[in-house]
């Protein structure tokens, strides 16, 4: 800082962990040195965590979630990192509710929430229409989600839309107990998740079409949804 004279903060890049450890840690980073302090809420003001092309698979993502959140009557959007700069993040505690989309936004909800009482919900309102008419189908069968936490809660939530359903979610990536069911996992192996799908006794699995690669004995169904962290692939909408 005293070279450059810019502020700088400082994120330690092992290459040991995955991408999203590195993405929690700089949006916390990023409001601990930068959010402003205020005691001004901004009605109808909303920010969102989380929001990065690897966790919603959609370049575009930022405006499909800004439209969504107007739609539901807010009238400022601060998408974090994705549509918005530092001057958002500076005016951080003026939100009047934010919005966590990846589990990698979740530290700095509870951040926010602490200091400056922001309250924050998690979701990912990316769904199309047509895909949720789909998982709204599958009630009463066994069903395997593969995506992030946030992202296979919000699928989940619609499959039982449509009635009860046996649902489980698993991730390769960061998975938090706060939004996690009982019966949920991590995956680290292509073997350990081959041999869970096909030992598992699942009807259905959700994920990145890439996956089937590795279930060359599943005789299931199989729902595509894009997962740019797994295939490098985004959704064509």
């Amino acid at each position: 800082e005293k070279r450059c004279k810019l502020p700088v903060i400082t994120i330690e890049c092992t290459g040991t962990q995955l991408y999203d450890v590195g993405e929690e840690e700089t949006y916390l980073q990023l409001f601990e040195r930068f959010a402003e302090d205020t005691s001004a809420v901004v009605p109808g003001r909303v920010g969102v965590i989380g929001a990065t092309p690897l966790d919603l698979s959609h370049i575009n993502a930022d405006q499909k979630i800004r439209e969504h959140l107007l739609k539901e009557g807010y009238r400022e959007v601060f998408c974090y990192g994705m549509g918005s700069g530092l001057d958002a993040v500076k005016a951080a505690g003026s939100a009047e509710k934010n919005l966590v989309v990846s589990p990698a936004g979740l530290k700095a909800a509870e951040y926010l929430k602490k200091r400056f009482g922001t309250p924050y919900r998690t979701g990912y309102p990316l769904l199309t229409e047509d895909f949720k008419e789909t998982l709204h189908g599958l009630s009463g069968k066994k069903i395997l989600i593969v995506h992030q936490q946030i992202a296979a809660n919000e699928i989940r939530k619609e499959i039982r839309t449509g009635g009860p359903a046996d649902v489980t979610a698993a991730t390769w990536f960061l998975q938090d107990e706060s939004v996690k069911e009982p019966s949920d996992f991590c995956l680290s192996t292509e073997k350990q998740f081959a041999e869970t799908v096909c030992q598992g006794g699942y009807e259905v699995v959700i994920g990145d079409q890439k996956l089937t690669r590795a279930l060359r004995e599943y005789k299931g169904s199989f729902i595509h949804i894009p997962h740019f962290a797994v295939s490098g692939e985004c959704a064509d909408d």
